[in-house]
């Protein structure tokens, strides 16, 4: 972009509330000659809007908690883009996504679009949802200007199976920033460990409690992980619909008191830190945040072959255990080879933790994105 033009006013819209380190990174990184952004949630007040105002990006929670409420979000949000005379929307998940396509639409603005997901509108059964959801699909990838796809799978998807031109498809993926990670590296990891209760070694898994999350898998590969390590401990941080659910599987399988419900924690990296072995058995994602933050804290990981993984654990899982999607077997090998070789898993671990900095440096990702963005405005419709 030539110094000849002001900084380009981007709006990121989203549904998130609580502080969210792939748009924080953004402000922190983004040549503020260059862009200027905001940031709108449909949800309500919280961390989101809070760490982003501390990093001089001005915010705003539209406290959309229903689809009845969408309307009145989307005047809210018509009115900010033309009283902050925005120039681009960037839309992220998909419910903000579509109502974003229509207010820039209205407002005349173009938009870009991330997308959060890889194939899980096409794993949905065959039927009226499913239709429904991949017209709007195929109406999102029409009306937006460009796609960001954070993972080689999410793009193949785009491209290979939607139909997407490929030319209006970018692969960035979430920007990391290293002394996020290296201000935990430098904590002694027993003392967080104490907290979590007795019992070696420690297995960590940080998702949704919800059924595409895989904890089913896990906690058959935990049960049959019990004989060879009997003090295996293994910790659930997050919450979900699934939770009594989970629970009832624990007591059926035997493990009920080396499993851990922890909830909501805002001590998660910490936690992963503190881990042996960071468990991610995943159906399907788009990029899986906590493998990219286990491995930048130089954890030990099996994650299952869902998108984005292979992105941060290499092409051949270098760096970790990679294993198939829905294979307690599976999941239970690479959990004992991970185990009985601590020493090895780490290095490995290590290795990616610099493959990951160099892959996911957020100023480079920042520049990506005003390159993208420079693109909407210079180039033709």
């Amino acid at each position: 972009m030539t110094g000849a033009r002001r900084p380009l006013r981007v709006l990121h819209l989203t549904a998130v509330e609580t502080s969210n380190y792939y748009l924080n990174n953004l402000a922190r990184f983004s040549p503020r000659g260059d862009v200027q952004l905001l940031a709108v949630t449909l949800g309500r007040p919280g961390s989101f809007v809070t760490d982003l105002e501390a990093l001089g990006v001005r915010a705003w929670a539209l406290s959309a908690v229903g689809r009845w409420s969408y309307p009145r979000a989307a005047l809210r949000l018509w009115a900010l883009v033309r009283s902050e005379t925005v120039d681009i929307l960037h839309l992220h998940l998909f419910e903000p996504t579509v109502l974003g396509l229509v207010v820039a639409a209205l407002a005349g603005r173009p938009a870009v679009v991330t997308r959060h997901h890889s194939d899980a509108i096409h794993r949905l059964p065959a039927g009226l949802k499913r239709s429904a959801y991949s017209a709007l699909e195929r109406w999102v990838s029409r009306k937006a200007r460009h796609i960001i796809a954070p993972s080689q799978r999410v793009r193949d998807v785009l491209t290979r199976v939607e139909g997407v031109p490929a030319a209006k498809v970018s692969l960035i993926p979430y920007g990391q920033a290293p002394d996020r990670f290296e201000a935990i590296r430098k904590e002694d990891p027993l003392v967080v460990r104490s907290g979590l209760g007795p019992g070696s070694p420690l297995l960590v898994c940080v998702s949704r409690l919800h059924p595409e999350k895989g904890h089913r898998d896990l906690f058959e590969a935990f049960a049959r992980l019990r004989p060879e390590f009997p003090e295996a401990v293994l910790c659930l941080v997050g919450t979900g619909p699934d939770r009594d659910a989970l629970a009832a599987r624990a007591r059926e399988l035997g493990i009920q008191s080396a499993v851990h419900f922890l909830g909501w924690r805002d001590d998660v990296l910490q936690i992963m830190w503190s881990a042996d072995l960071v468990v991610h058995p995943s159906l399907h994602e788009a990029l899986p945040s906590a493998v990219i933050e286990a491995v930048m804290l130089g954890r030990p990981v099996v994650a299952s072959d869902v998108s984005g993984v292979r992105d941060v654990l290499g092409p051949d899982g270098e760096y970790g255990f990679v294993v198939p999607a829905g294979d307690p077997a599976a999941l239970l090998r690479a959990m004992q080879d991970g185990l009985r070789g601590l020493a090895a898993a780490r290095a490995r671990a290590e290795r990616g933790r610099a493959h990951v900095a160099a892959y996911m440096d957020a100023a480079r990702v920042a520049r990506e994105y005003v390159a993208c963005y420079d693109a909407l405005v210079t180039e033709p419709l």
